[in-house]
């Protein structure tokens, strides 16, 4: 799942993505609001989920503050990873205080990916 207001940081996320493993089924939001919806509903759990962390009216940490009051035992498999271009230490320190995967900075690359995909395989399967 990807979670950026940037529709083309999205399409290339994506295209990064299926060059690892090209049977990953990969949804993509624009908006905070509409990928809680998501996840509120009953569509099927990501397994691993980038978000951004600057995006307007509600941001990155919006969404992980909202993810976490979701029910633990429906996203115990699926991990958050912030996937910005903020260096900022303040939202380095921030990803530590939840159970953020990685912190990534953009564009994600295929090594990135791939180093993210392997823990996930690693940790959560």
């Amino acid at each position: 799942m990807l979670v950026d207001d940037d529709a083309v940081q999205n399409m290339l996320s994506e295209a990064i993505i299926k060059m690892v493993d090209s049977e990953i089924e990969i949804v993509a939001f624009e908006a905070v609001r509409d990928g809680l919806e998501y996840l509120k509903s009953d569509n099927r759990v990501p397994n691993i989920i980038f978000v951004d962390i600057n995006m307007p009216y509600l941001n990155g940490w919006d969404f992980v503050g909202e993810y976490v009051k979701l029910d633990p035992a429906k996203f115990e498999r699926c991990a958050i990873n912030m996937l910005t271009s903020s260096d900022h230490e303040k939202d380095m320190e921030k990803a530590q205080q939840y159970e953020i995967m990685s912190y990534t900075s953009k564009p994600l690359t295929k090594e990135d990916f791939g180093v993210i995909y392997n823990f996930y395989q690693e940790q959560y399967v």
